[in-house]
């Protein structure tokens, strides 16, 4: 769950999904569900946080999220946080009638750390 530490107000959900330790893998999801939260930094800390996690306490080495094409804001979002666009399924998404491209992001290890901990650690 996403809280707000303010209140305790369930703002989202997050998680890690299809682990393959073996291949020191896995898969990202975070929905906020409500508009008035994007755009504030709750998405990215929880990001963050789940990275920080999947590299750090699970020694994952990639991880990964599937953005559906047209959303052009999810995609901003996690390249800025380090995701990087490695590849698309043709017609992978199947929404209100009609076919869109599912785009597949991933991040790796020396990626977030190089992103994200010297910042931390300032």
């Amino acid at each position: 769950m996403v809280v707000l530490k303010d209140g305790d107000i369930l703002i989202g959900e997050a998680g890690l999904l299809r682990m393959f330790p073996a291949w020191r893998t896995t898969d990202l999801s975070i929905i906020l569900r409500e508009k008035k939260y994007w755009g504030l930094g709750y998405g990215s800390e929880a990001v963050r946080l789940l990275l920080d996690y999947a590299f750090g306490c699970l020694s994952f080495h990639r991880v990964a999220i599937g953005v559906v094409g047209f959303n052009q804001r999810a995609i901003r979002f996690y390249e800025k946080i380090g995701f990087e666009q490695e590849g698309v399924q043709r017609d992978g998404y199947f929404y209100d009638h009609r076919y869109f491209d599912f785009v597949m992001m991933s991040i790796l290890e020396d990626e977030f750390r190089s992103r994200h901990v010297s910042r931390d650690t300032i």
